[in-house]
Order: structure tokens, then sequence, then C-alpha cells
């Protein structure tokens, strides 16, 4: 049986260097008043014995964990596959660390993983799309501890809680909007649950934009699922079901691909029979045959955004406490365009595509 490595611990580090177990701990610690050539020589005794500082032991004297929880209510969805990258991006060259959560955009799994993440000693959360009613959430988040909020209603529930939505109502007016201006008369929408604060704000959107075009709300047009693939391909059938539906808007772009798949399912062509909108603009909406015409956010930069309203509260600087991020961008492809996709053009949505998905790695920033 093997045995277990001995662990290397910070008065082996000061036996090698020759000096005080105090002296190592400042090196550690980034401690200013240190010498350079001190430093060096601990440092040096570091690298050779491999000494890793206990970082919960670390957590108890200077009352930082250096790490930030982040729920997301689900990792299968892509849209999160770039926001997370970016979230980390930022924190990663702040020397901070992400501890991810799936919540399955489920109440009680989500207040497990947040009680979780605060029993952990995390430094901060950022809370995507959260199921927990507004007083159990402030009662477990408390008074001091930071958050960054997106997909929430109503006002900060403390002075360190930072709220920046995306413009869900404008976004899904301008995709309804387009369907209309497109010929499309009976427009149904593909939801989410009710529960959902984003899901509620499409819908409105969407109900604006039949009103100002004169067109007639009809709740038969409305179905709710889980915003995923198969949810968009289930609820879509339903709806095609329907006799003169000619048009659908989508909560995101999973249920808008799941609603391309029924409709050629059911052998209606896209968009001469029926029309398609997203919103989110993932990789996949300008692959897929036809390509998706959807709502574009900016993944990558949305979760860099979240990352630096987090860091900006943890170095005590001023930051707006409600926002929007960024205007909803319309970006009109096959799914209401009937005219075929040249070469060129093709080639323009795979070199968008790579942009997109080569993001490079940003360095640590010395502290």
């Amino acid at each position: 049986m093997a045995q277990r490595k001995k662990v290397v611990t910070l008065k082996d580090v000061a036996q090698h260097a020759g000096v005080s177990p105090r002296t190592v701990s400042n090196v550690v610690n980034d401690w200013p008043y240190i010498s350079a050539e001190m430093r060096s020589k601990v440092q040096e005794s570091i690298k050779i014995l491999g000494y890793r500082p206990n970082q919960m032991a670390r957590s108890l004297i200077t009352g930082q964990s250096n790490t930030i929880g982040v729920l997301i209510p689900d990792i299968i969805n892509p849209f999160f596959n770039l926001a997370i990258r970016g979230c980390e991006d930022a924190l990663y060259q702040q020397h901070y660390n992400l501890f991810l959560c799936s919540t399955s955009e489920d109440e009680e799994r989500e207040k497990y993983y947040l009680d979780l993440l605060i029993s952990r000693g995390v430094d901060g959360i950022v809370l995507w799309s959260t199921q927990i009613p507004r007083t159990e959430l402030a009662a477990m988040i408390g008074a001091h501890l930071p958050l960054v909020t997106i997909g929430f209603e109503g006002e900060p529930i403390s002075p360190h809680h930072v709220i920046t939505n995306l413009d869900d109502i404008g976004g899904s007016r301008r995709a309804t909007q387009h369907l209309i201006e497109q010929g499309y008369k009976k427009i149904g929408h593909l939801s989410t649950f009710a529960h959902n604060a984003v899901g509620r704000r499409r819908l409105a959107g969407y109900q604006q934009a039949l009103e100002t075009a004169g067109l007639t709300f009809d709740p038969r047009y409305i179905r709710n699922d889980k915003a995923s693939l198969h949810g968009g391909y289930r609820t879509a059938l339903e709806l095609l079901a329907l006799q003169n539906l000619d048009a659908i808007f989508c909560h995101n772009d999973l249920m808008a691909l799941g609603a391309i798949f029924a409709a050629q399912h059911l052998g209606k062509r896209i968009p001469q029979d029926v029309g398609i909108v997203g919103f989110d603009d993932i990789a996949m909406a300008s692959i897929v045959t036809p390509s998706l015409t959807t709502i574009r956010i900016p993944q990558y930069e949305l979760g860099k955004f979240l990352g630096e309203l987090l860091l900006a509260q943890l170095r005590q600087q001023p930051v707006e406490q409600i926002s929007t991020f960024a205007p909803a961008e319309l970006q009109i492809r096959g799914t209401t365009n009937a005219e075929s996709t040249s070469l060129e053009q093709h080639q323009k949505l795979v070199e968008e595509l790579i942009a997109m998905l080569s993001v490079e790695v940003p360095a640590r920033i010395d502290l």
C-alpha cells in the first residue's frame, strides 16, 4: 500500500530557508515590508519543497477565502459556457476562484447550494435567475455578503446587492415586431414557467408588440415548458397543431431549436410556412439549418461584467445598484428570411462563430 506523502509545513520552509516561520508567513501573505532578497529566498524554498498554504486556515485568519460562488439555472444550456468563461476570467485576473453550481431551476436545490457556498465562506455570490422568494433570499444572504443577481425583479435586498438585467422586454418586443414586419399574423410564444422573472418579462415584450401592431393577444398561442431543447420541441408540436399559426417567438435559442426540429418533423417549410425567432444567439444558432433569427446577447462580455461588478463591491468601489446590460440586437437569419444564404454569407457566419469562441485567457494581475 502506497504511503501518503508527508505534508510540507510552514515550519519546514522556514527551516530550509533559514528564516523564522513568521517571515515565511509574511511572504506567503504578500506582506509588503519584505526585502526582495528575502522574498526570493523564501519563494525558492517553497518551490523546492512543494509547499502549499492551507487555504482554509488562511481564510480563518484573513476572513477571506478568495472564492466566489456562482449559481446558474442550467449547466446544459450552452448560453452559460461563454458567460461563465467571462466571469471566471474577470475573477482569475484578481486571484479569485470560481465555485460553480447548477440549480436545474429547482428552488430547493438552489437553497441547498446557496447555503453550502455561504457555509464555505465564499467572499461573494453571483446568482442567476433565482427561484428563492425575496424574503427568504434576504435572510439567507444577510446584510453584508456581496451579491450580484441577474434576472431579478424588484429593489435590492441589501446595501451590498447589485442587480443587472438584460433588456428582456425590449428584446422580445423587437423579435416579435420583426415577425410582424415579415408578414406573419398568428404568432405564438414558447415561454418558460410563471415563476421565472425573465420569462415574465419576455412574455410582456411579446404582448406589447402585438398590441402596438393592433394584433389580438390570444392565450391559446402561449405554451410553457422548461427552457430546453426538449421543452421547445414538445410545446412547438402543440402550437403548430393550431390552425393558422404561422410564427413562433421563443423564450431562448434552445426552445427555438426545438421548434425548428418540430416544424421539420411536421413537414413545414421554414420560413415559408412558419417563422421562428429565438433569444440569446448561442453558437448553434448560426450553424443550424436554417440558421436561426435571434436576439443577440454578448455572453462572454455579460459574464465578465458580472464578475467585475462583484469585484468592485469587494474593493468597496461605487457601483450602480440597478442596471441593464447592453441593448438587445436582432440577428436576422434563415428562419425568417427566405433568401438562401450565399457561400460568402455562410463563411462570414463561420468566421463570426470562431471569433466568438476564440477567447484569449487573461493573465493574472500581480498584487
